[in-house]
């Protein structure tokens, strides 16, 4: 239950990642703390998560070196093979999910 768990916290945190990547890297001037501050106040997306997340925004000068500050080093060792078990989980069951 945990691991499954734990997978849907990576892939909620990597759509966020990926989004606010997007947003910072597009040609509109976007203030990400502003953002991420509007939306976990009274979004569907409002969480624990976006709050952490505006946190690390809001003590950055790029999103480059946020990675950093959100974890790494040697647990990501760790961290690859519990993303991928789940996966593997629904492939063995023949469940379909999209990548």
């Amino acid at each position: 239950v945990k691991m499954v768990h734990n997978a849907i916290e990576y892939g909620v945190l990597q759509v966020l990642g990926e989004g606010l990547w997007l947003l910072e890297k597009s040609e509109l001037d976007v203030d990400l703390t502003g953002t991420i501050q509007a939306w976990n106040h009274g979004s569907i997306i409002q969480s624990r998560l976006l709050e952490m997340c505006g946190k690390v925004f809001a003590n950055r000068e790029d999103f480059d070196p946020i990675a950093a500050e959100i974890g790494g080093g040697s647990s990501m060792a760790n961290f690859s093979s519990r993303r991928i078990w789940p996966i593997c989980s629904c492939t063995s069951c023949h469940s379909h999910i999209l990548l």
